[in-house]
């Protein structure tokens, strides 16, 4: 009877866990490996009041330019002709790219890109980044398309 008991227990918890909502987020396992292409990308500067200051477009993309999310949580990304490789986290709101650059004393440095996500569907990815300066912000808006 006491074995019953507990195993009725069991059941019941594992029911409960079973049914709780779970985190819809976006992880490198529950993203399969896709490749996106670059369309364009919108860069904007803006004041500290956050008025627009400028803004250009760059639509020069080739089909050799794109940022392939890979489902074991690296990345590659190709941008004129120059190729980065490193690791990825996508949730439902952010998009961050971590990888090694070489600099002009040919040191391997960290960086790490967080952006912000705009829209993602089977068809578009977009995302931006901004990056503050002295005289405000600096923001590049990228638009993938599958």
């Amino acid at each position: 009877m006491k074995k019953t008991l507990n195993f009725l227990i069991f059941l019941l918890i594992m029911l409960f866990i079973s049914s709780c909502d779970k985190d819809e987020s976006l992880t490198p396992e529950s993203v399969s490996s896709e490749k996106w292409f670059f369309d364009k990308v919108v860069y904007q500067e803006y004041n500290k009041a956050g008025d627009l200051l400028n803004s250009a477009t760059e639509a020069n993309w080739t089909a050799n330019d794109y940022l392939s999310l890979i489902s074991d949580g690296k990345f590659e990304m190709v941008q004129h002709t120059r190729k980065i490789t490193g690791d990825f986290e996508l949730d439902k709101d952010f998009l961050t790219l971590s990888y090694f650059y070489t600099n002009t004393e040919s040191m391997r440095v960290p960086k790490v890109i967080k952006g912000i996500l705009v829209d993602k569907t089977p068809s578009v990815f977009v995302f931006h980044i901004d990056e503050p300066d002295a005289n405000g912000k600096f923001r590049s808006t990228i638009y993938l398309k599958n």
